[in-house]
């Protein structure tokens, strides 16, 4: 039987052997899953990357690369069956900042915002020189990011919250830290990642909480998670691959009686009362912000984490 072939919009269809093939798509398009429950948008993007991207051409950024639109989606599909989002802002992870390495303004843009910033303002500021592919680095003088996050009800305020950083590269000449809001006893709200004494602590809403753990002279870095998960139960994470997540320390005491402070959370920093103290001159390379997260959602953030920032090319330990 004479074959015919009839080429028509990308797809070849022969009539002696009935098969269909299809233009060969992006990387991007090849691995974006349109059953993730975020819909699909123009260009091939799933929803979640065409708000990013949106809003990094907004602020005067380029177009991040397919490779980081595909790694953005496996991990977006990781933490849905985690169940740590069920919409682009909608779950556990209220804020998220992936630090994608592709330009300035993509890394400083969050991709999920929150209720905060559409990118995350640059004060001191950063440049373009601060940002590689493990992350961005901060100079412990005038460099932060006002994310426009309110401790207060970023999550579900005093009864549930977290905030979770990946620190590629440690710095202890200084007192630093990487993410916080308030002051010392009463309003407290931050990750003091690898403090100037060599520990590693966190406060969340007063100092009952404020606790410390040695973590050895050597580069500790990796992820640290701090999550209050009810008013009597709070926990500090920490992993990397060559330490298994663990609770760093905890506490069970009724801590309810002080309250999250209305100061905005600054990033490389801590906002207290408007002000940026104790700026950080580690490099970063992700952050998250929401409700408290159990032992077994954090491990699955780190886990996501972990493999999203391989996917990048660096930023993990």
């Amino acid at each position: 039987m004479r074959r015919r072939t009839f080429i028509k919009s990308g797809a070849i269809w022969m009539l002696s052997a009935p098969t269909l093939l299809l233009p060969r798509k992006s990387v991007a398009q090849q691995l974006f899953d349109p059953n993730l429950g975020i819909g699909a948008a123009a260009g091939g993007l799933s929803a979640l990357n065409s708000d990013w991207l949106t809003r990094i051409l907004a602020a005067g950024g380029a177009s991040p690369s397919a490779a980081t639109f595909a790694a953005n989606d496996v991990w977006y599909a990781s933490v849905l069956s985690a169940g740590l989002v069920t919409t682009i802002a909608g779950g556990k992870l209220q804020v998220v900042n992936t630090y994608a390495p592709d330009n300035l303004i993509a890394c400083i843009t969050p991709l999920i915002k929150g209720g905060g910033f559409d990118s995350w303002t640059n004060s001191g500021p950063f440049v373009s020189g601060d940002l590689t592919v493990n992350g961005l680095a901060g100079d412990g003088s005038s460099k932060y990011l006002r994310t426009n996050q309110n401790p207060a009800t970023t999550g579900n305020g005093a009864s549930g919250n977290h905030l979770c950083v990946y620190v590629h590269t440690d710095d202890r000449t200084s007192a630093q830290t990487e993410i916080g809001s308030g002051t010392d006893g009463t309003t407290s709200f931050r990750c003091y990642y690898h403090y100037s004494d060599n520990k590693t602590y966190a406060s969340n809403v007063g100092n009952v909480i404020d606790n410390g753990t040695i973590l050895g002279t050597s580069n500790n870095a990796g992820y640290m998670c701090q999550s209050r998960t009810s008013t009597t139960n709070y926990d500090t994470y920490f992993a990397n691959s060559g330490a298994a997540h663990a609770s760093l320390f905890n506490t069970t005491a009724n801590i309810a009686g002080n309250l999250l402070g209305t100061w905005g959370l600054y990033v490389h920093a801590s906002d207290e009362i408007g002000s940026a103290a104790n700026l950080s001159k580690k490099r970063i390379s992700y952050v998250t912000m929401g409700y408290g997260l159990t032992s077994t959602e954090s491990l699955a953030n780190y886990n996501a984490a972990q493999a999203l920032r391989t996917a990048y090319g660096g930023g993990y330990v």
